[in-house]
């Protein structure tokens, strides 16, 4: 019922026309008497703005089940000022300086990605996605490796493992992925964006070349994603609040967006566990990418899901690559750093 019912609410919900966020109480017997569905479309609200607002929607709801008035940590700088800061941040000179980590020549190793069907061009409607896990004990003990002995971010870990097993597939020397980030950490370090609500993702491409083994590819990525000006925010404040994408390196044809997660333990709300299988999958959308990678979850379980068209890839391709990119996961996780 609960998926039915979001794929409706879902459904209901279009740009041009408000309202871009729906609530929905849901009354039922059991295994609870009252069931609340959030839907908002991403213009309103990205993956990490919801965070936000599941954790101030059950702190009022606490206080005010314990007879305590409503009260919110202090609101930081509204998204209005964050639209026209990077608006003016993407026709500055320091946008341009930021933009050389992607001149287009520089990329020209990593190439297009197989498509399996000649002639094939991308049906708006084919969209499909696979979903794989890494459960709770599994993920912990990956994500604790990680961290100990490389000091990499889940981000890292996860464009090593999705280069490498890219690579084993074109053949290519290099490849080059998008990564989908927050996006509210740069370029304004003066100002607090840390509950402010809206759309702040950013679009930032990874060129890594082929390596011996994929430790080794970490350690670039590690490289690569540290040295970026700004957090990479420059590549998408150019190429599209401006228009100037000449001389650019094209959007990556895969993705890699890690929305993160919490812990269900005690929480009165969470993502469905629905919530991100029909990602983009809306009759009249065209997805930037050909592949996507969705990763949510933490320490208490990963759920990897794998968004692709039908008429482009085979599901038993995108299977093998989910099992690949599994496999370097794992391989990352028993590696020592050296």
């Amino acid at each position: 019922m609960l998926r039915d019912l979001g794929a409706r609410v879902r459904q209901s919900i279009r740009p041009s026309r408000p309202p871009l966020m729906r609530a929905v109480l849901i009354e039922r017997r059991s295994p609870q008497a009252q069931v609340l569905l959030l839907v908002a479309h991403h213009f309103v609200c990205d993956p990490w703005s919801m965070h936000i607002l599941i954790e101030d929607i059950q702190t009022v709801y606490e206080q005010l089940a314990r007879g305590q008035a409503a009260q919110l940590p202090q609101r930081s700088v509204p998204f209005q000022t964050w639209a026209g800061e990077i608006a003016k941040y993407a026709r500055s000179d320091r946008c341009t300086a930021d933009c050389t980590a992607w001149h287009a020549a520089d990329w020209a190793d990593a190439g297009d990605i197989p498509i399996e069907f000649p002639g094939a061009e991308y049906v708006v409607g084919s969209d499909e996605v696979l979903t794989t896990r890494l459960r709770g004990a599994e993920a912990e003990v990956l994500l604790h490796r990680l961290s100990r002995d490389w000091h990499a971010q889940p981000n890292e870990a996860f464009l090593a493992a999705l280069a490498a097993t890219l690579l084993s597939w074109t053949g290519k020397r290099a490849v080059a992925i998008d990564l989908f980030t927050s996006g509210r950490s740069a370029p304004f370090a003066n100002l607090d964006f840390s509950r402010t609500v809206g759309w702040f993702s950013a679009h930032v491409p990874i060129l890594i070349r082929a390596a011996p083994d994929t430790a080794s590819m970490l350690r670039q990525v590690q490289d690569r994603l540290r040295s970026l000006p700004n957090l990479g925010i420059g590549y998408g404040a150019r190429r599209w609040l401006t228009g100037q994408s000449a001389g650019l390196a094209p959007l990556p044809q895969v993705c890699l967006n890690n929305w993160g997660g919490q812990s269900r333990a005690g929480k009165l709300l969470c993502p469905a566990e629905f919530a991100f299988e029909d990602h983009n999958q809306t009759r009249d959308f065209k997805r930037q990418h050909l592949i996507d990678l969705l990763i949510s979850g933490g320490e208490q379980g990963l759920d990897l899901l794998w968004a692709y068209s039908r008429t482009l890839h085979r599901r038993e391709t995108i299977a093998r690559l989910a099992a690949s990119f599994t496999g370097h996961l794992q391989e990352l996780g028993r590696a020592r750093a050296h």
